[in-house]
């Protein structure tokens, strides 16, 4: 299998396969995105540790079902879950806007969520805040748990 890398994120490298690429990107709206055919590889449950820049970590969960509008998002151990909203997806890539609906004290607000498709087991997500300019603030690898209910 070959292997590119991808990006950098807080000094860590993650390589990751390369995947076939996409002629054609597609911006939509969403509500339109989220239940798209180009993001059906999201769905499921996802749990990993995210990785801040400061050093702190975090497990979270990921779930997406189909038919739902927007994925959910749980940090437990920060005791605040919401939503990620699509902005703009790809077959092998989707930006996300999160919105904190529980706990909005204890997460921060606006983060943008760059999910690349890893493989169908595993996704690399990004989080970025707009007042640190392009620089990502944490990083996760979520691995798709076994869901008899999809």
């Amino acid at each position: 299998m070959k292997y590119a890398l991808l990006l950098q994120v807080i000094g860590l490298y993650l390589v990751l396969p390369v995947l076939p690429a996409c002629k054609t990107t597609a911006t939509t709206t969403p509500d339109a995105a989220s239940t798209s055919p180009t993001n059906a590889w999201t769905y499921g449950t996802w749990q990993g540790i995210g990785y801040q820049i400061d050093g702190a970590n975090w497990p979270m969960e990921l779930r997406h079902r189909v038919g739902e509008a927007a994925p959910l998002v749980d940090y437990p151990s920060l005791s605040c879950s919401g939503d990620w909203r699509v902005v703009k997806a790809t077959p092998t890539r989707i930006d996300y806007v999160e919105r904190i609906t529980e706990g909005t004290s204890n997460c921060d607000l606006g983060v943008r969520i760059i999910v690349l498709k890893v493989d169908a087991n595993q996704i690399a997500v990004v989080f970025k805040l707009p007042s640190y300019g392009d620089k990502a603030i944490a990083h996760a690898l979520l691995t798709r748990e076994p869901d008899k209910n999809m």
